[in-house]
């Protein structure tokens, strides 16, 4: 059968089930085929609930460093904070990749206790960020939205730049 039609079949099989698809979802996630574990983590983005999550997390250790990079993902696009532990977890040992995978959703899940590690990764024993690149922190949720300031907020720009307002 061809690889597109297992896709869609699995796809449309997790989400026809909702939660009872959660375990066939995991047995996708740890099988060698990387496109239908690509295709579980598409579902599990599609499916509602904290049982999808917790799934999802407690599967994390388990798996590839390929494999975790798309769950943590799917687990930062979910957005559900309780995915905060497993990926503290993963952001503070592994493969460089992982770590920088966990630590973007971290901040996209606004995890608190993950500040403390956002900075150990920038200034770190093992620092995952290059120094042209900025801390995770600067993208941080905030409760209040402060305005850009520096070099290159919109308020110090030149009026010379073709794409800023007048």
């Amino acid at each position: 059968m061809p690889q597109q039609i297992r896709a869609g079949a699995l796809r449309g099989a997790i989400l026809a089930r909702g939660k009872d698809g959660i375990p066939l979802m995991i047995e996708a996630v740890r099988g060698a085929d990387y496109v239908l574990t690509a295709v579980a983590a598409r579902a599990a983005m599609e499916l509602p609930g904290p049982e999808v999550t917790a799934a999802l997390a407690a599967e994390l250790p388990k798996l590839t460093a390929d494999k975790q990079v798309l769950l943590i993902n799917t687990l930062g696009y979910r957005g559900d904070a309780s995915a905060g532990t497993a990926l503290l977890a993963l952001a503070a040992k592994g493969p460089d990749a992982v770590r920088l995978a966990a630590v973007e959703n971290l901040t996209h899940l606004a995890y608190a206790p993950a500040l403390p590690l956002l900075a150990s990764c920038r200034w770190g024993a093992r620092p995952i960020w290059p120094p042209r690149h900025g801390p995770a922190w600067v993208t941080f949720p905030a409760r209040t939205p402060r305005p850009p300031s520096g070099p290159c907020s919109p308020t110090t720009m030149p009026r010379s730049v073709p794409w800023r307002s007048r």
